[in-house]
């Protein structure tokens, strides 16, 4: 084997070491910021969605943590015990409170689907390893029954599926807040994109000066925009606005729950038109007095003037 010289090491270790840091090295295995999905269903038929930004691949623990849903898990976290209000409590003896695992018993739990290969449906729960979340994939819960005495297990129930662009629209963006007074009234409009299914709402607080804020009012939806009009405002007082958007079905995006917008308003006085006051008429009457009495003159002097 021929010998590597001092030179001839240095080349090497320098190249293992640019191997090592630059971006996108499989030695480094960098994750990639992606967009996932998760769609979520009760056992009242309620459906939730979210769109989330991640690093991808990701695990469907992972994502649904993301969510800021109240979440219960179970044996090393590969069991989802509770999400929110429905379930079992997180913990190994009691997640599986609603499934004895007994013949002619119902058994019930958060069913976890993976997408498709295809991207256009759920794929079998019943795949181990489960494989993690590439960037457009979506993810699926639901808390329902399955039939343990079939092999492999079939679900009971039908979890609606949703591609990422159509939990993207489904999700409520924030827009811009703007605030404009007139004649004692404050109009407040909040635009907004997305929220095809409608579910979306906006809370408005204000506040003058340095004062405590309102409670939170309830905005007017509109065609793409939300809106509130404050009557009896006070003129020349700084007044503060700030709008908080809320989509508990649909998520709010670019945002943990609501999204708060902040804008600042200064109502001020309409200007009269400029008028002529009493004594600027006073002054316009005796002026049209003068100019009458000098042609009136001039008309009694112009016979005589003739006549010479």
């Amino acid at each position: 084997m021929p010998k590597i010289g001092p030179v001839s090491r240095l080349i090497l270790l320098m190249s293992v070491a640019v191997a090592l840091v630059l971006p996108g090295s499989s030695a480094m295995g960098q994750e990639e910021a992606g967009h996932v999905g998760v769609v979520l269903q009760f056992g009242d038929g309620r459906v939730l969605t979210r769109y989330l930004e991640l690093p991808t691949p990701v695990d469907r623990l992972t994502v649904l943590e993301s969510t800021d849903l109240a979440l219960e898990t179970a044996h090393g976290g590969d069991a989802v015990c509770k999400i929110e209000e429905e379930g079992c409590p997180g913990n190994d003896n009691e997640c599986w409170c609603q499934c004895p695992f007994t013949p002619g018993e119902p058994c019930t739990f958060w069913i976890y689907f993976p997408m498709n290969e295809a991207g256009d449906g759920w794929g079998d729960m019943n795949a181990w390893p489960l494989p993690e979340l590439e960037d457009g994939d979506v993810s699926g819960w639901i808390w329902g029954e399955i039939d343990v005495e079939a092999s492999p297990w079939v679900p009971l129930v039908e979890l609606p599926f949703y591609t990422i662009d159509e939990i993207h629209q489904r999700a409520l963006t924030g827009g811009e807040v703007e605030a404009v007074g007139r004649a004692g009234e404050l109009t407040v409009t909040a635009t907004f994109s997305g929220d095809s299914d409608g579910s979306g709402s906006a809370a408005l607080r204000y506040r003058t000066g340095d004062g405590p804020w309102s409670e939170p009012l309830e905005m007017a939806r509109g065609d793409g925009l939300f809106t509130y009009t404050l009557s009896d405002v006070e003129p020349n007082v700084d007044c503060g606005v700030e709008v908080n958007y809320a989509d508990y079905e649909g998520g709010v995006i670019e945002g943990e729950g609501p999204t708060g917008l902040t804008t600042g308003w200064s109502q001020t006085t309409v200007a009269e038109e400029p008028g002529l006051g009493l004594v600027g008429g006073v002054a316009f009457v005796l002026l049209l007095a003068l100019l009458l009495a000098v042609y009136l003159w001039r008309r009694l002097r112009s016979p005589t003037e003739t006549e010479q």
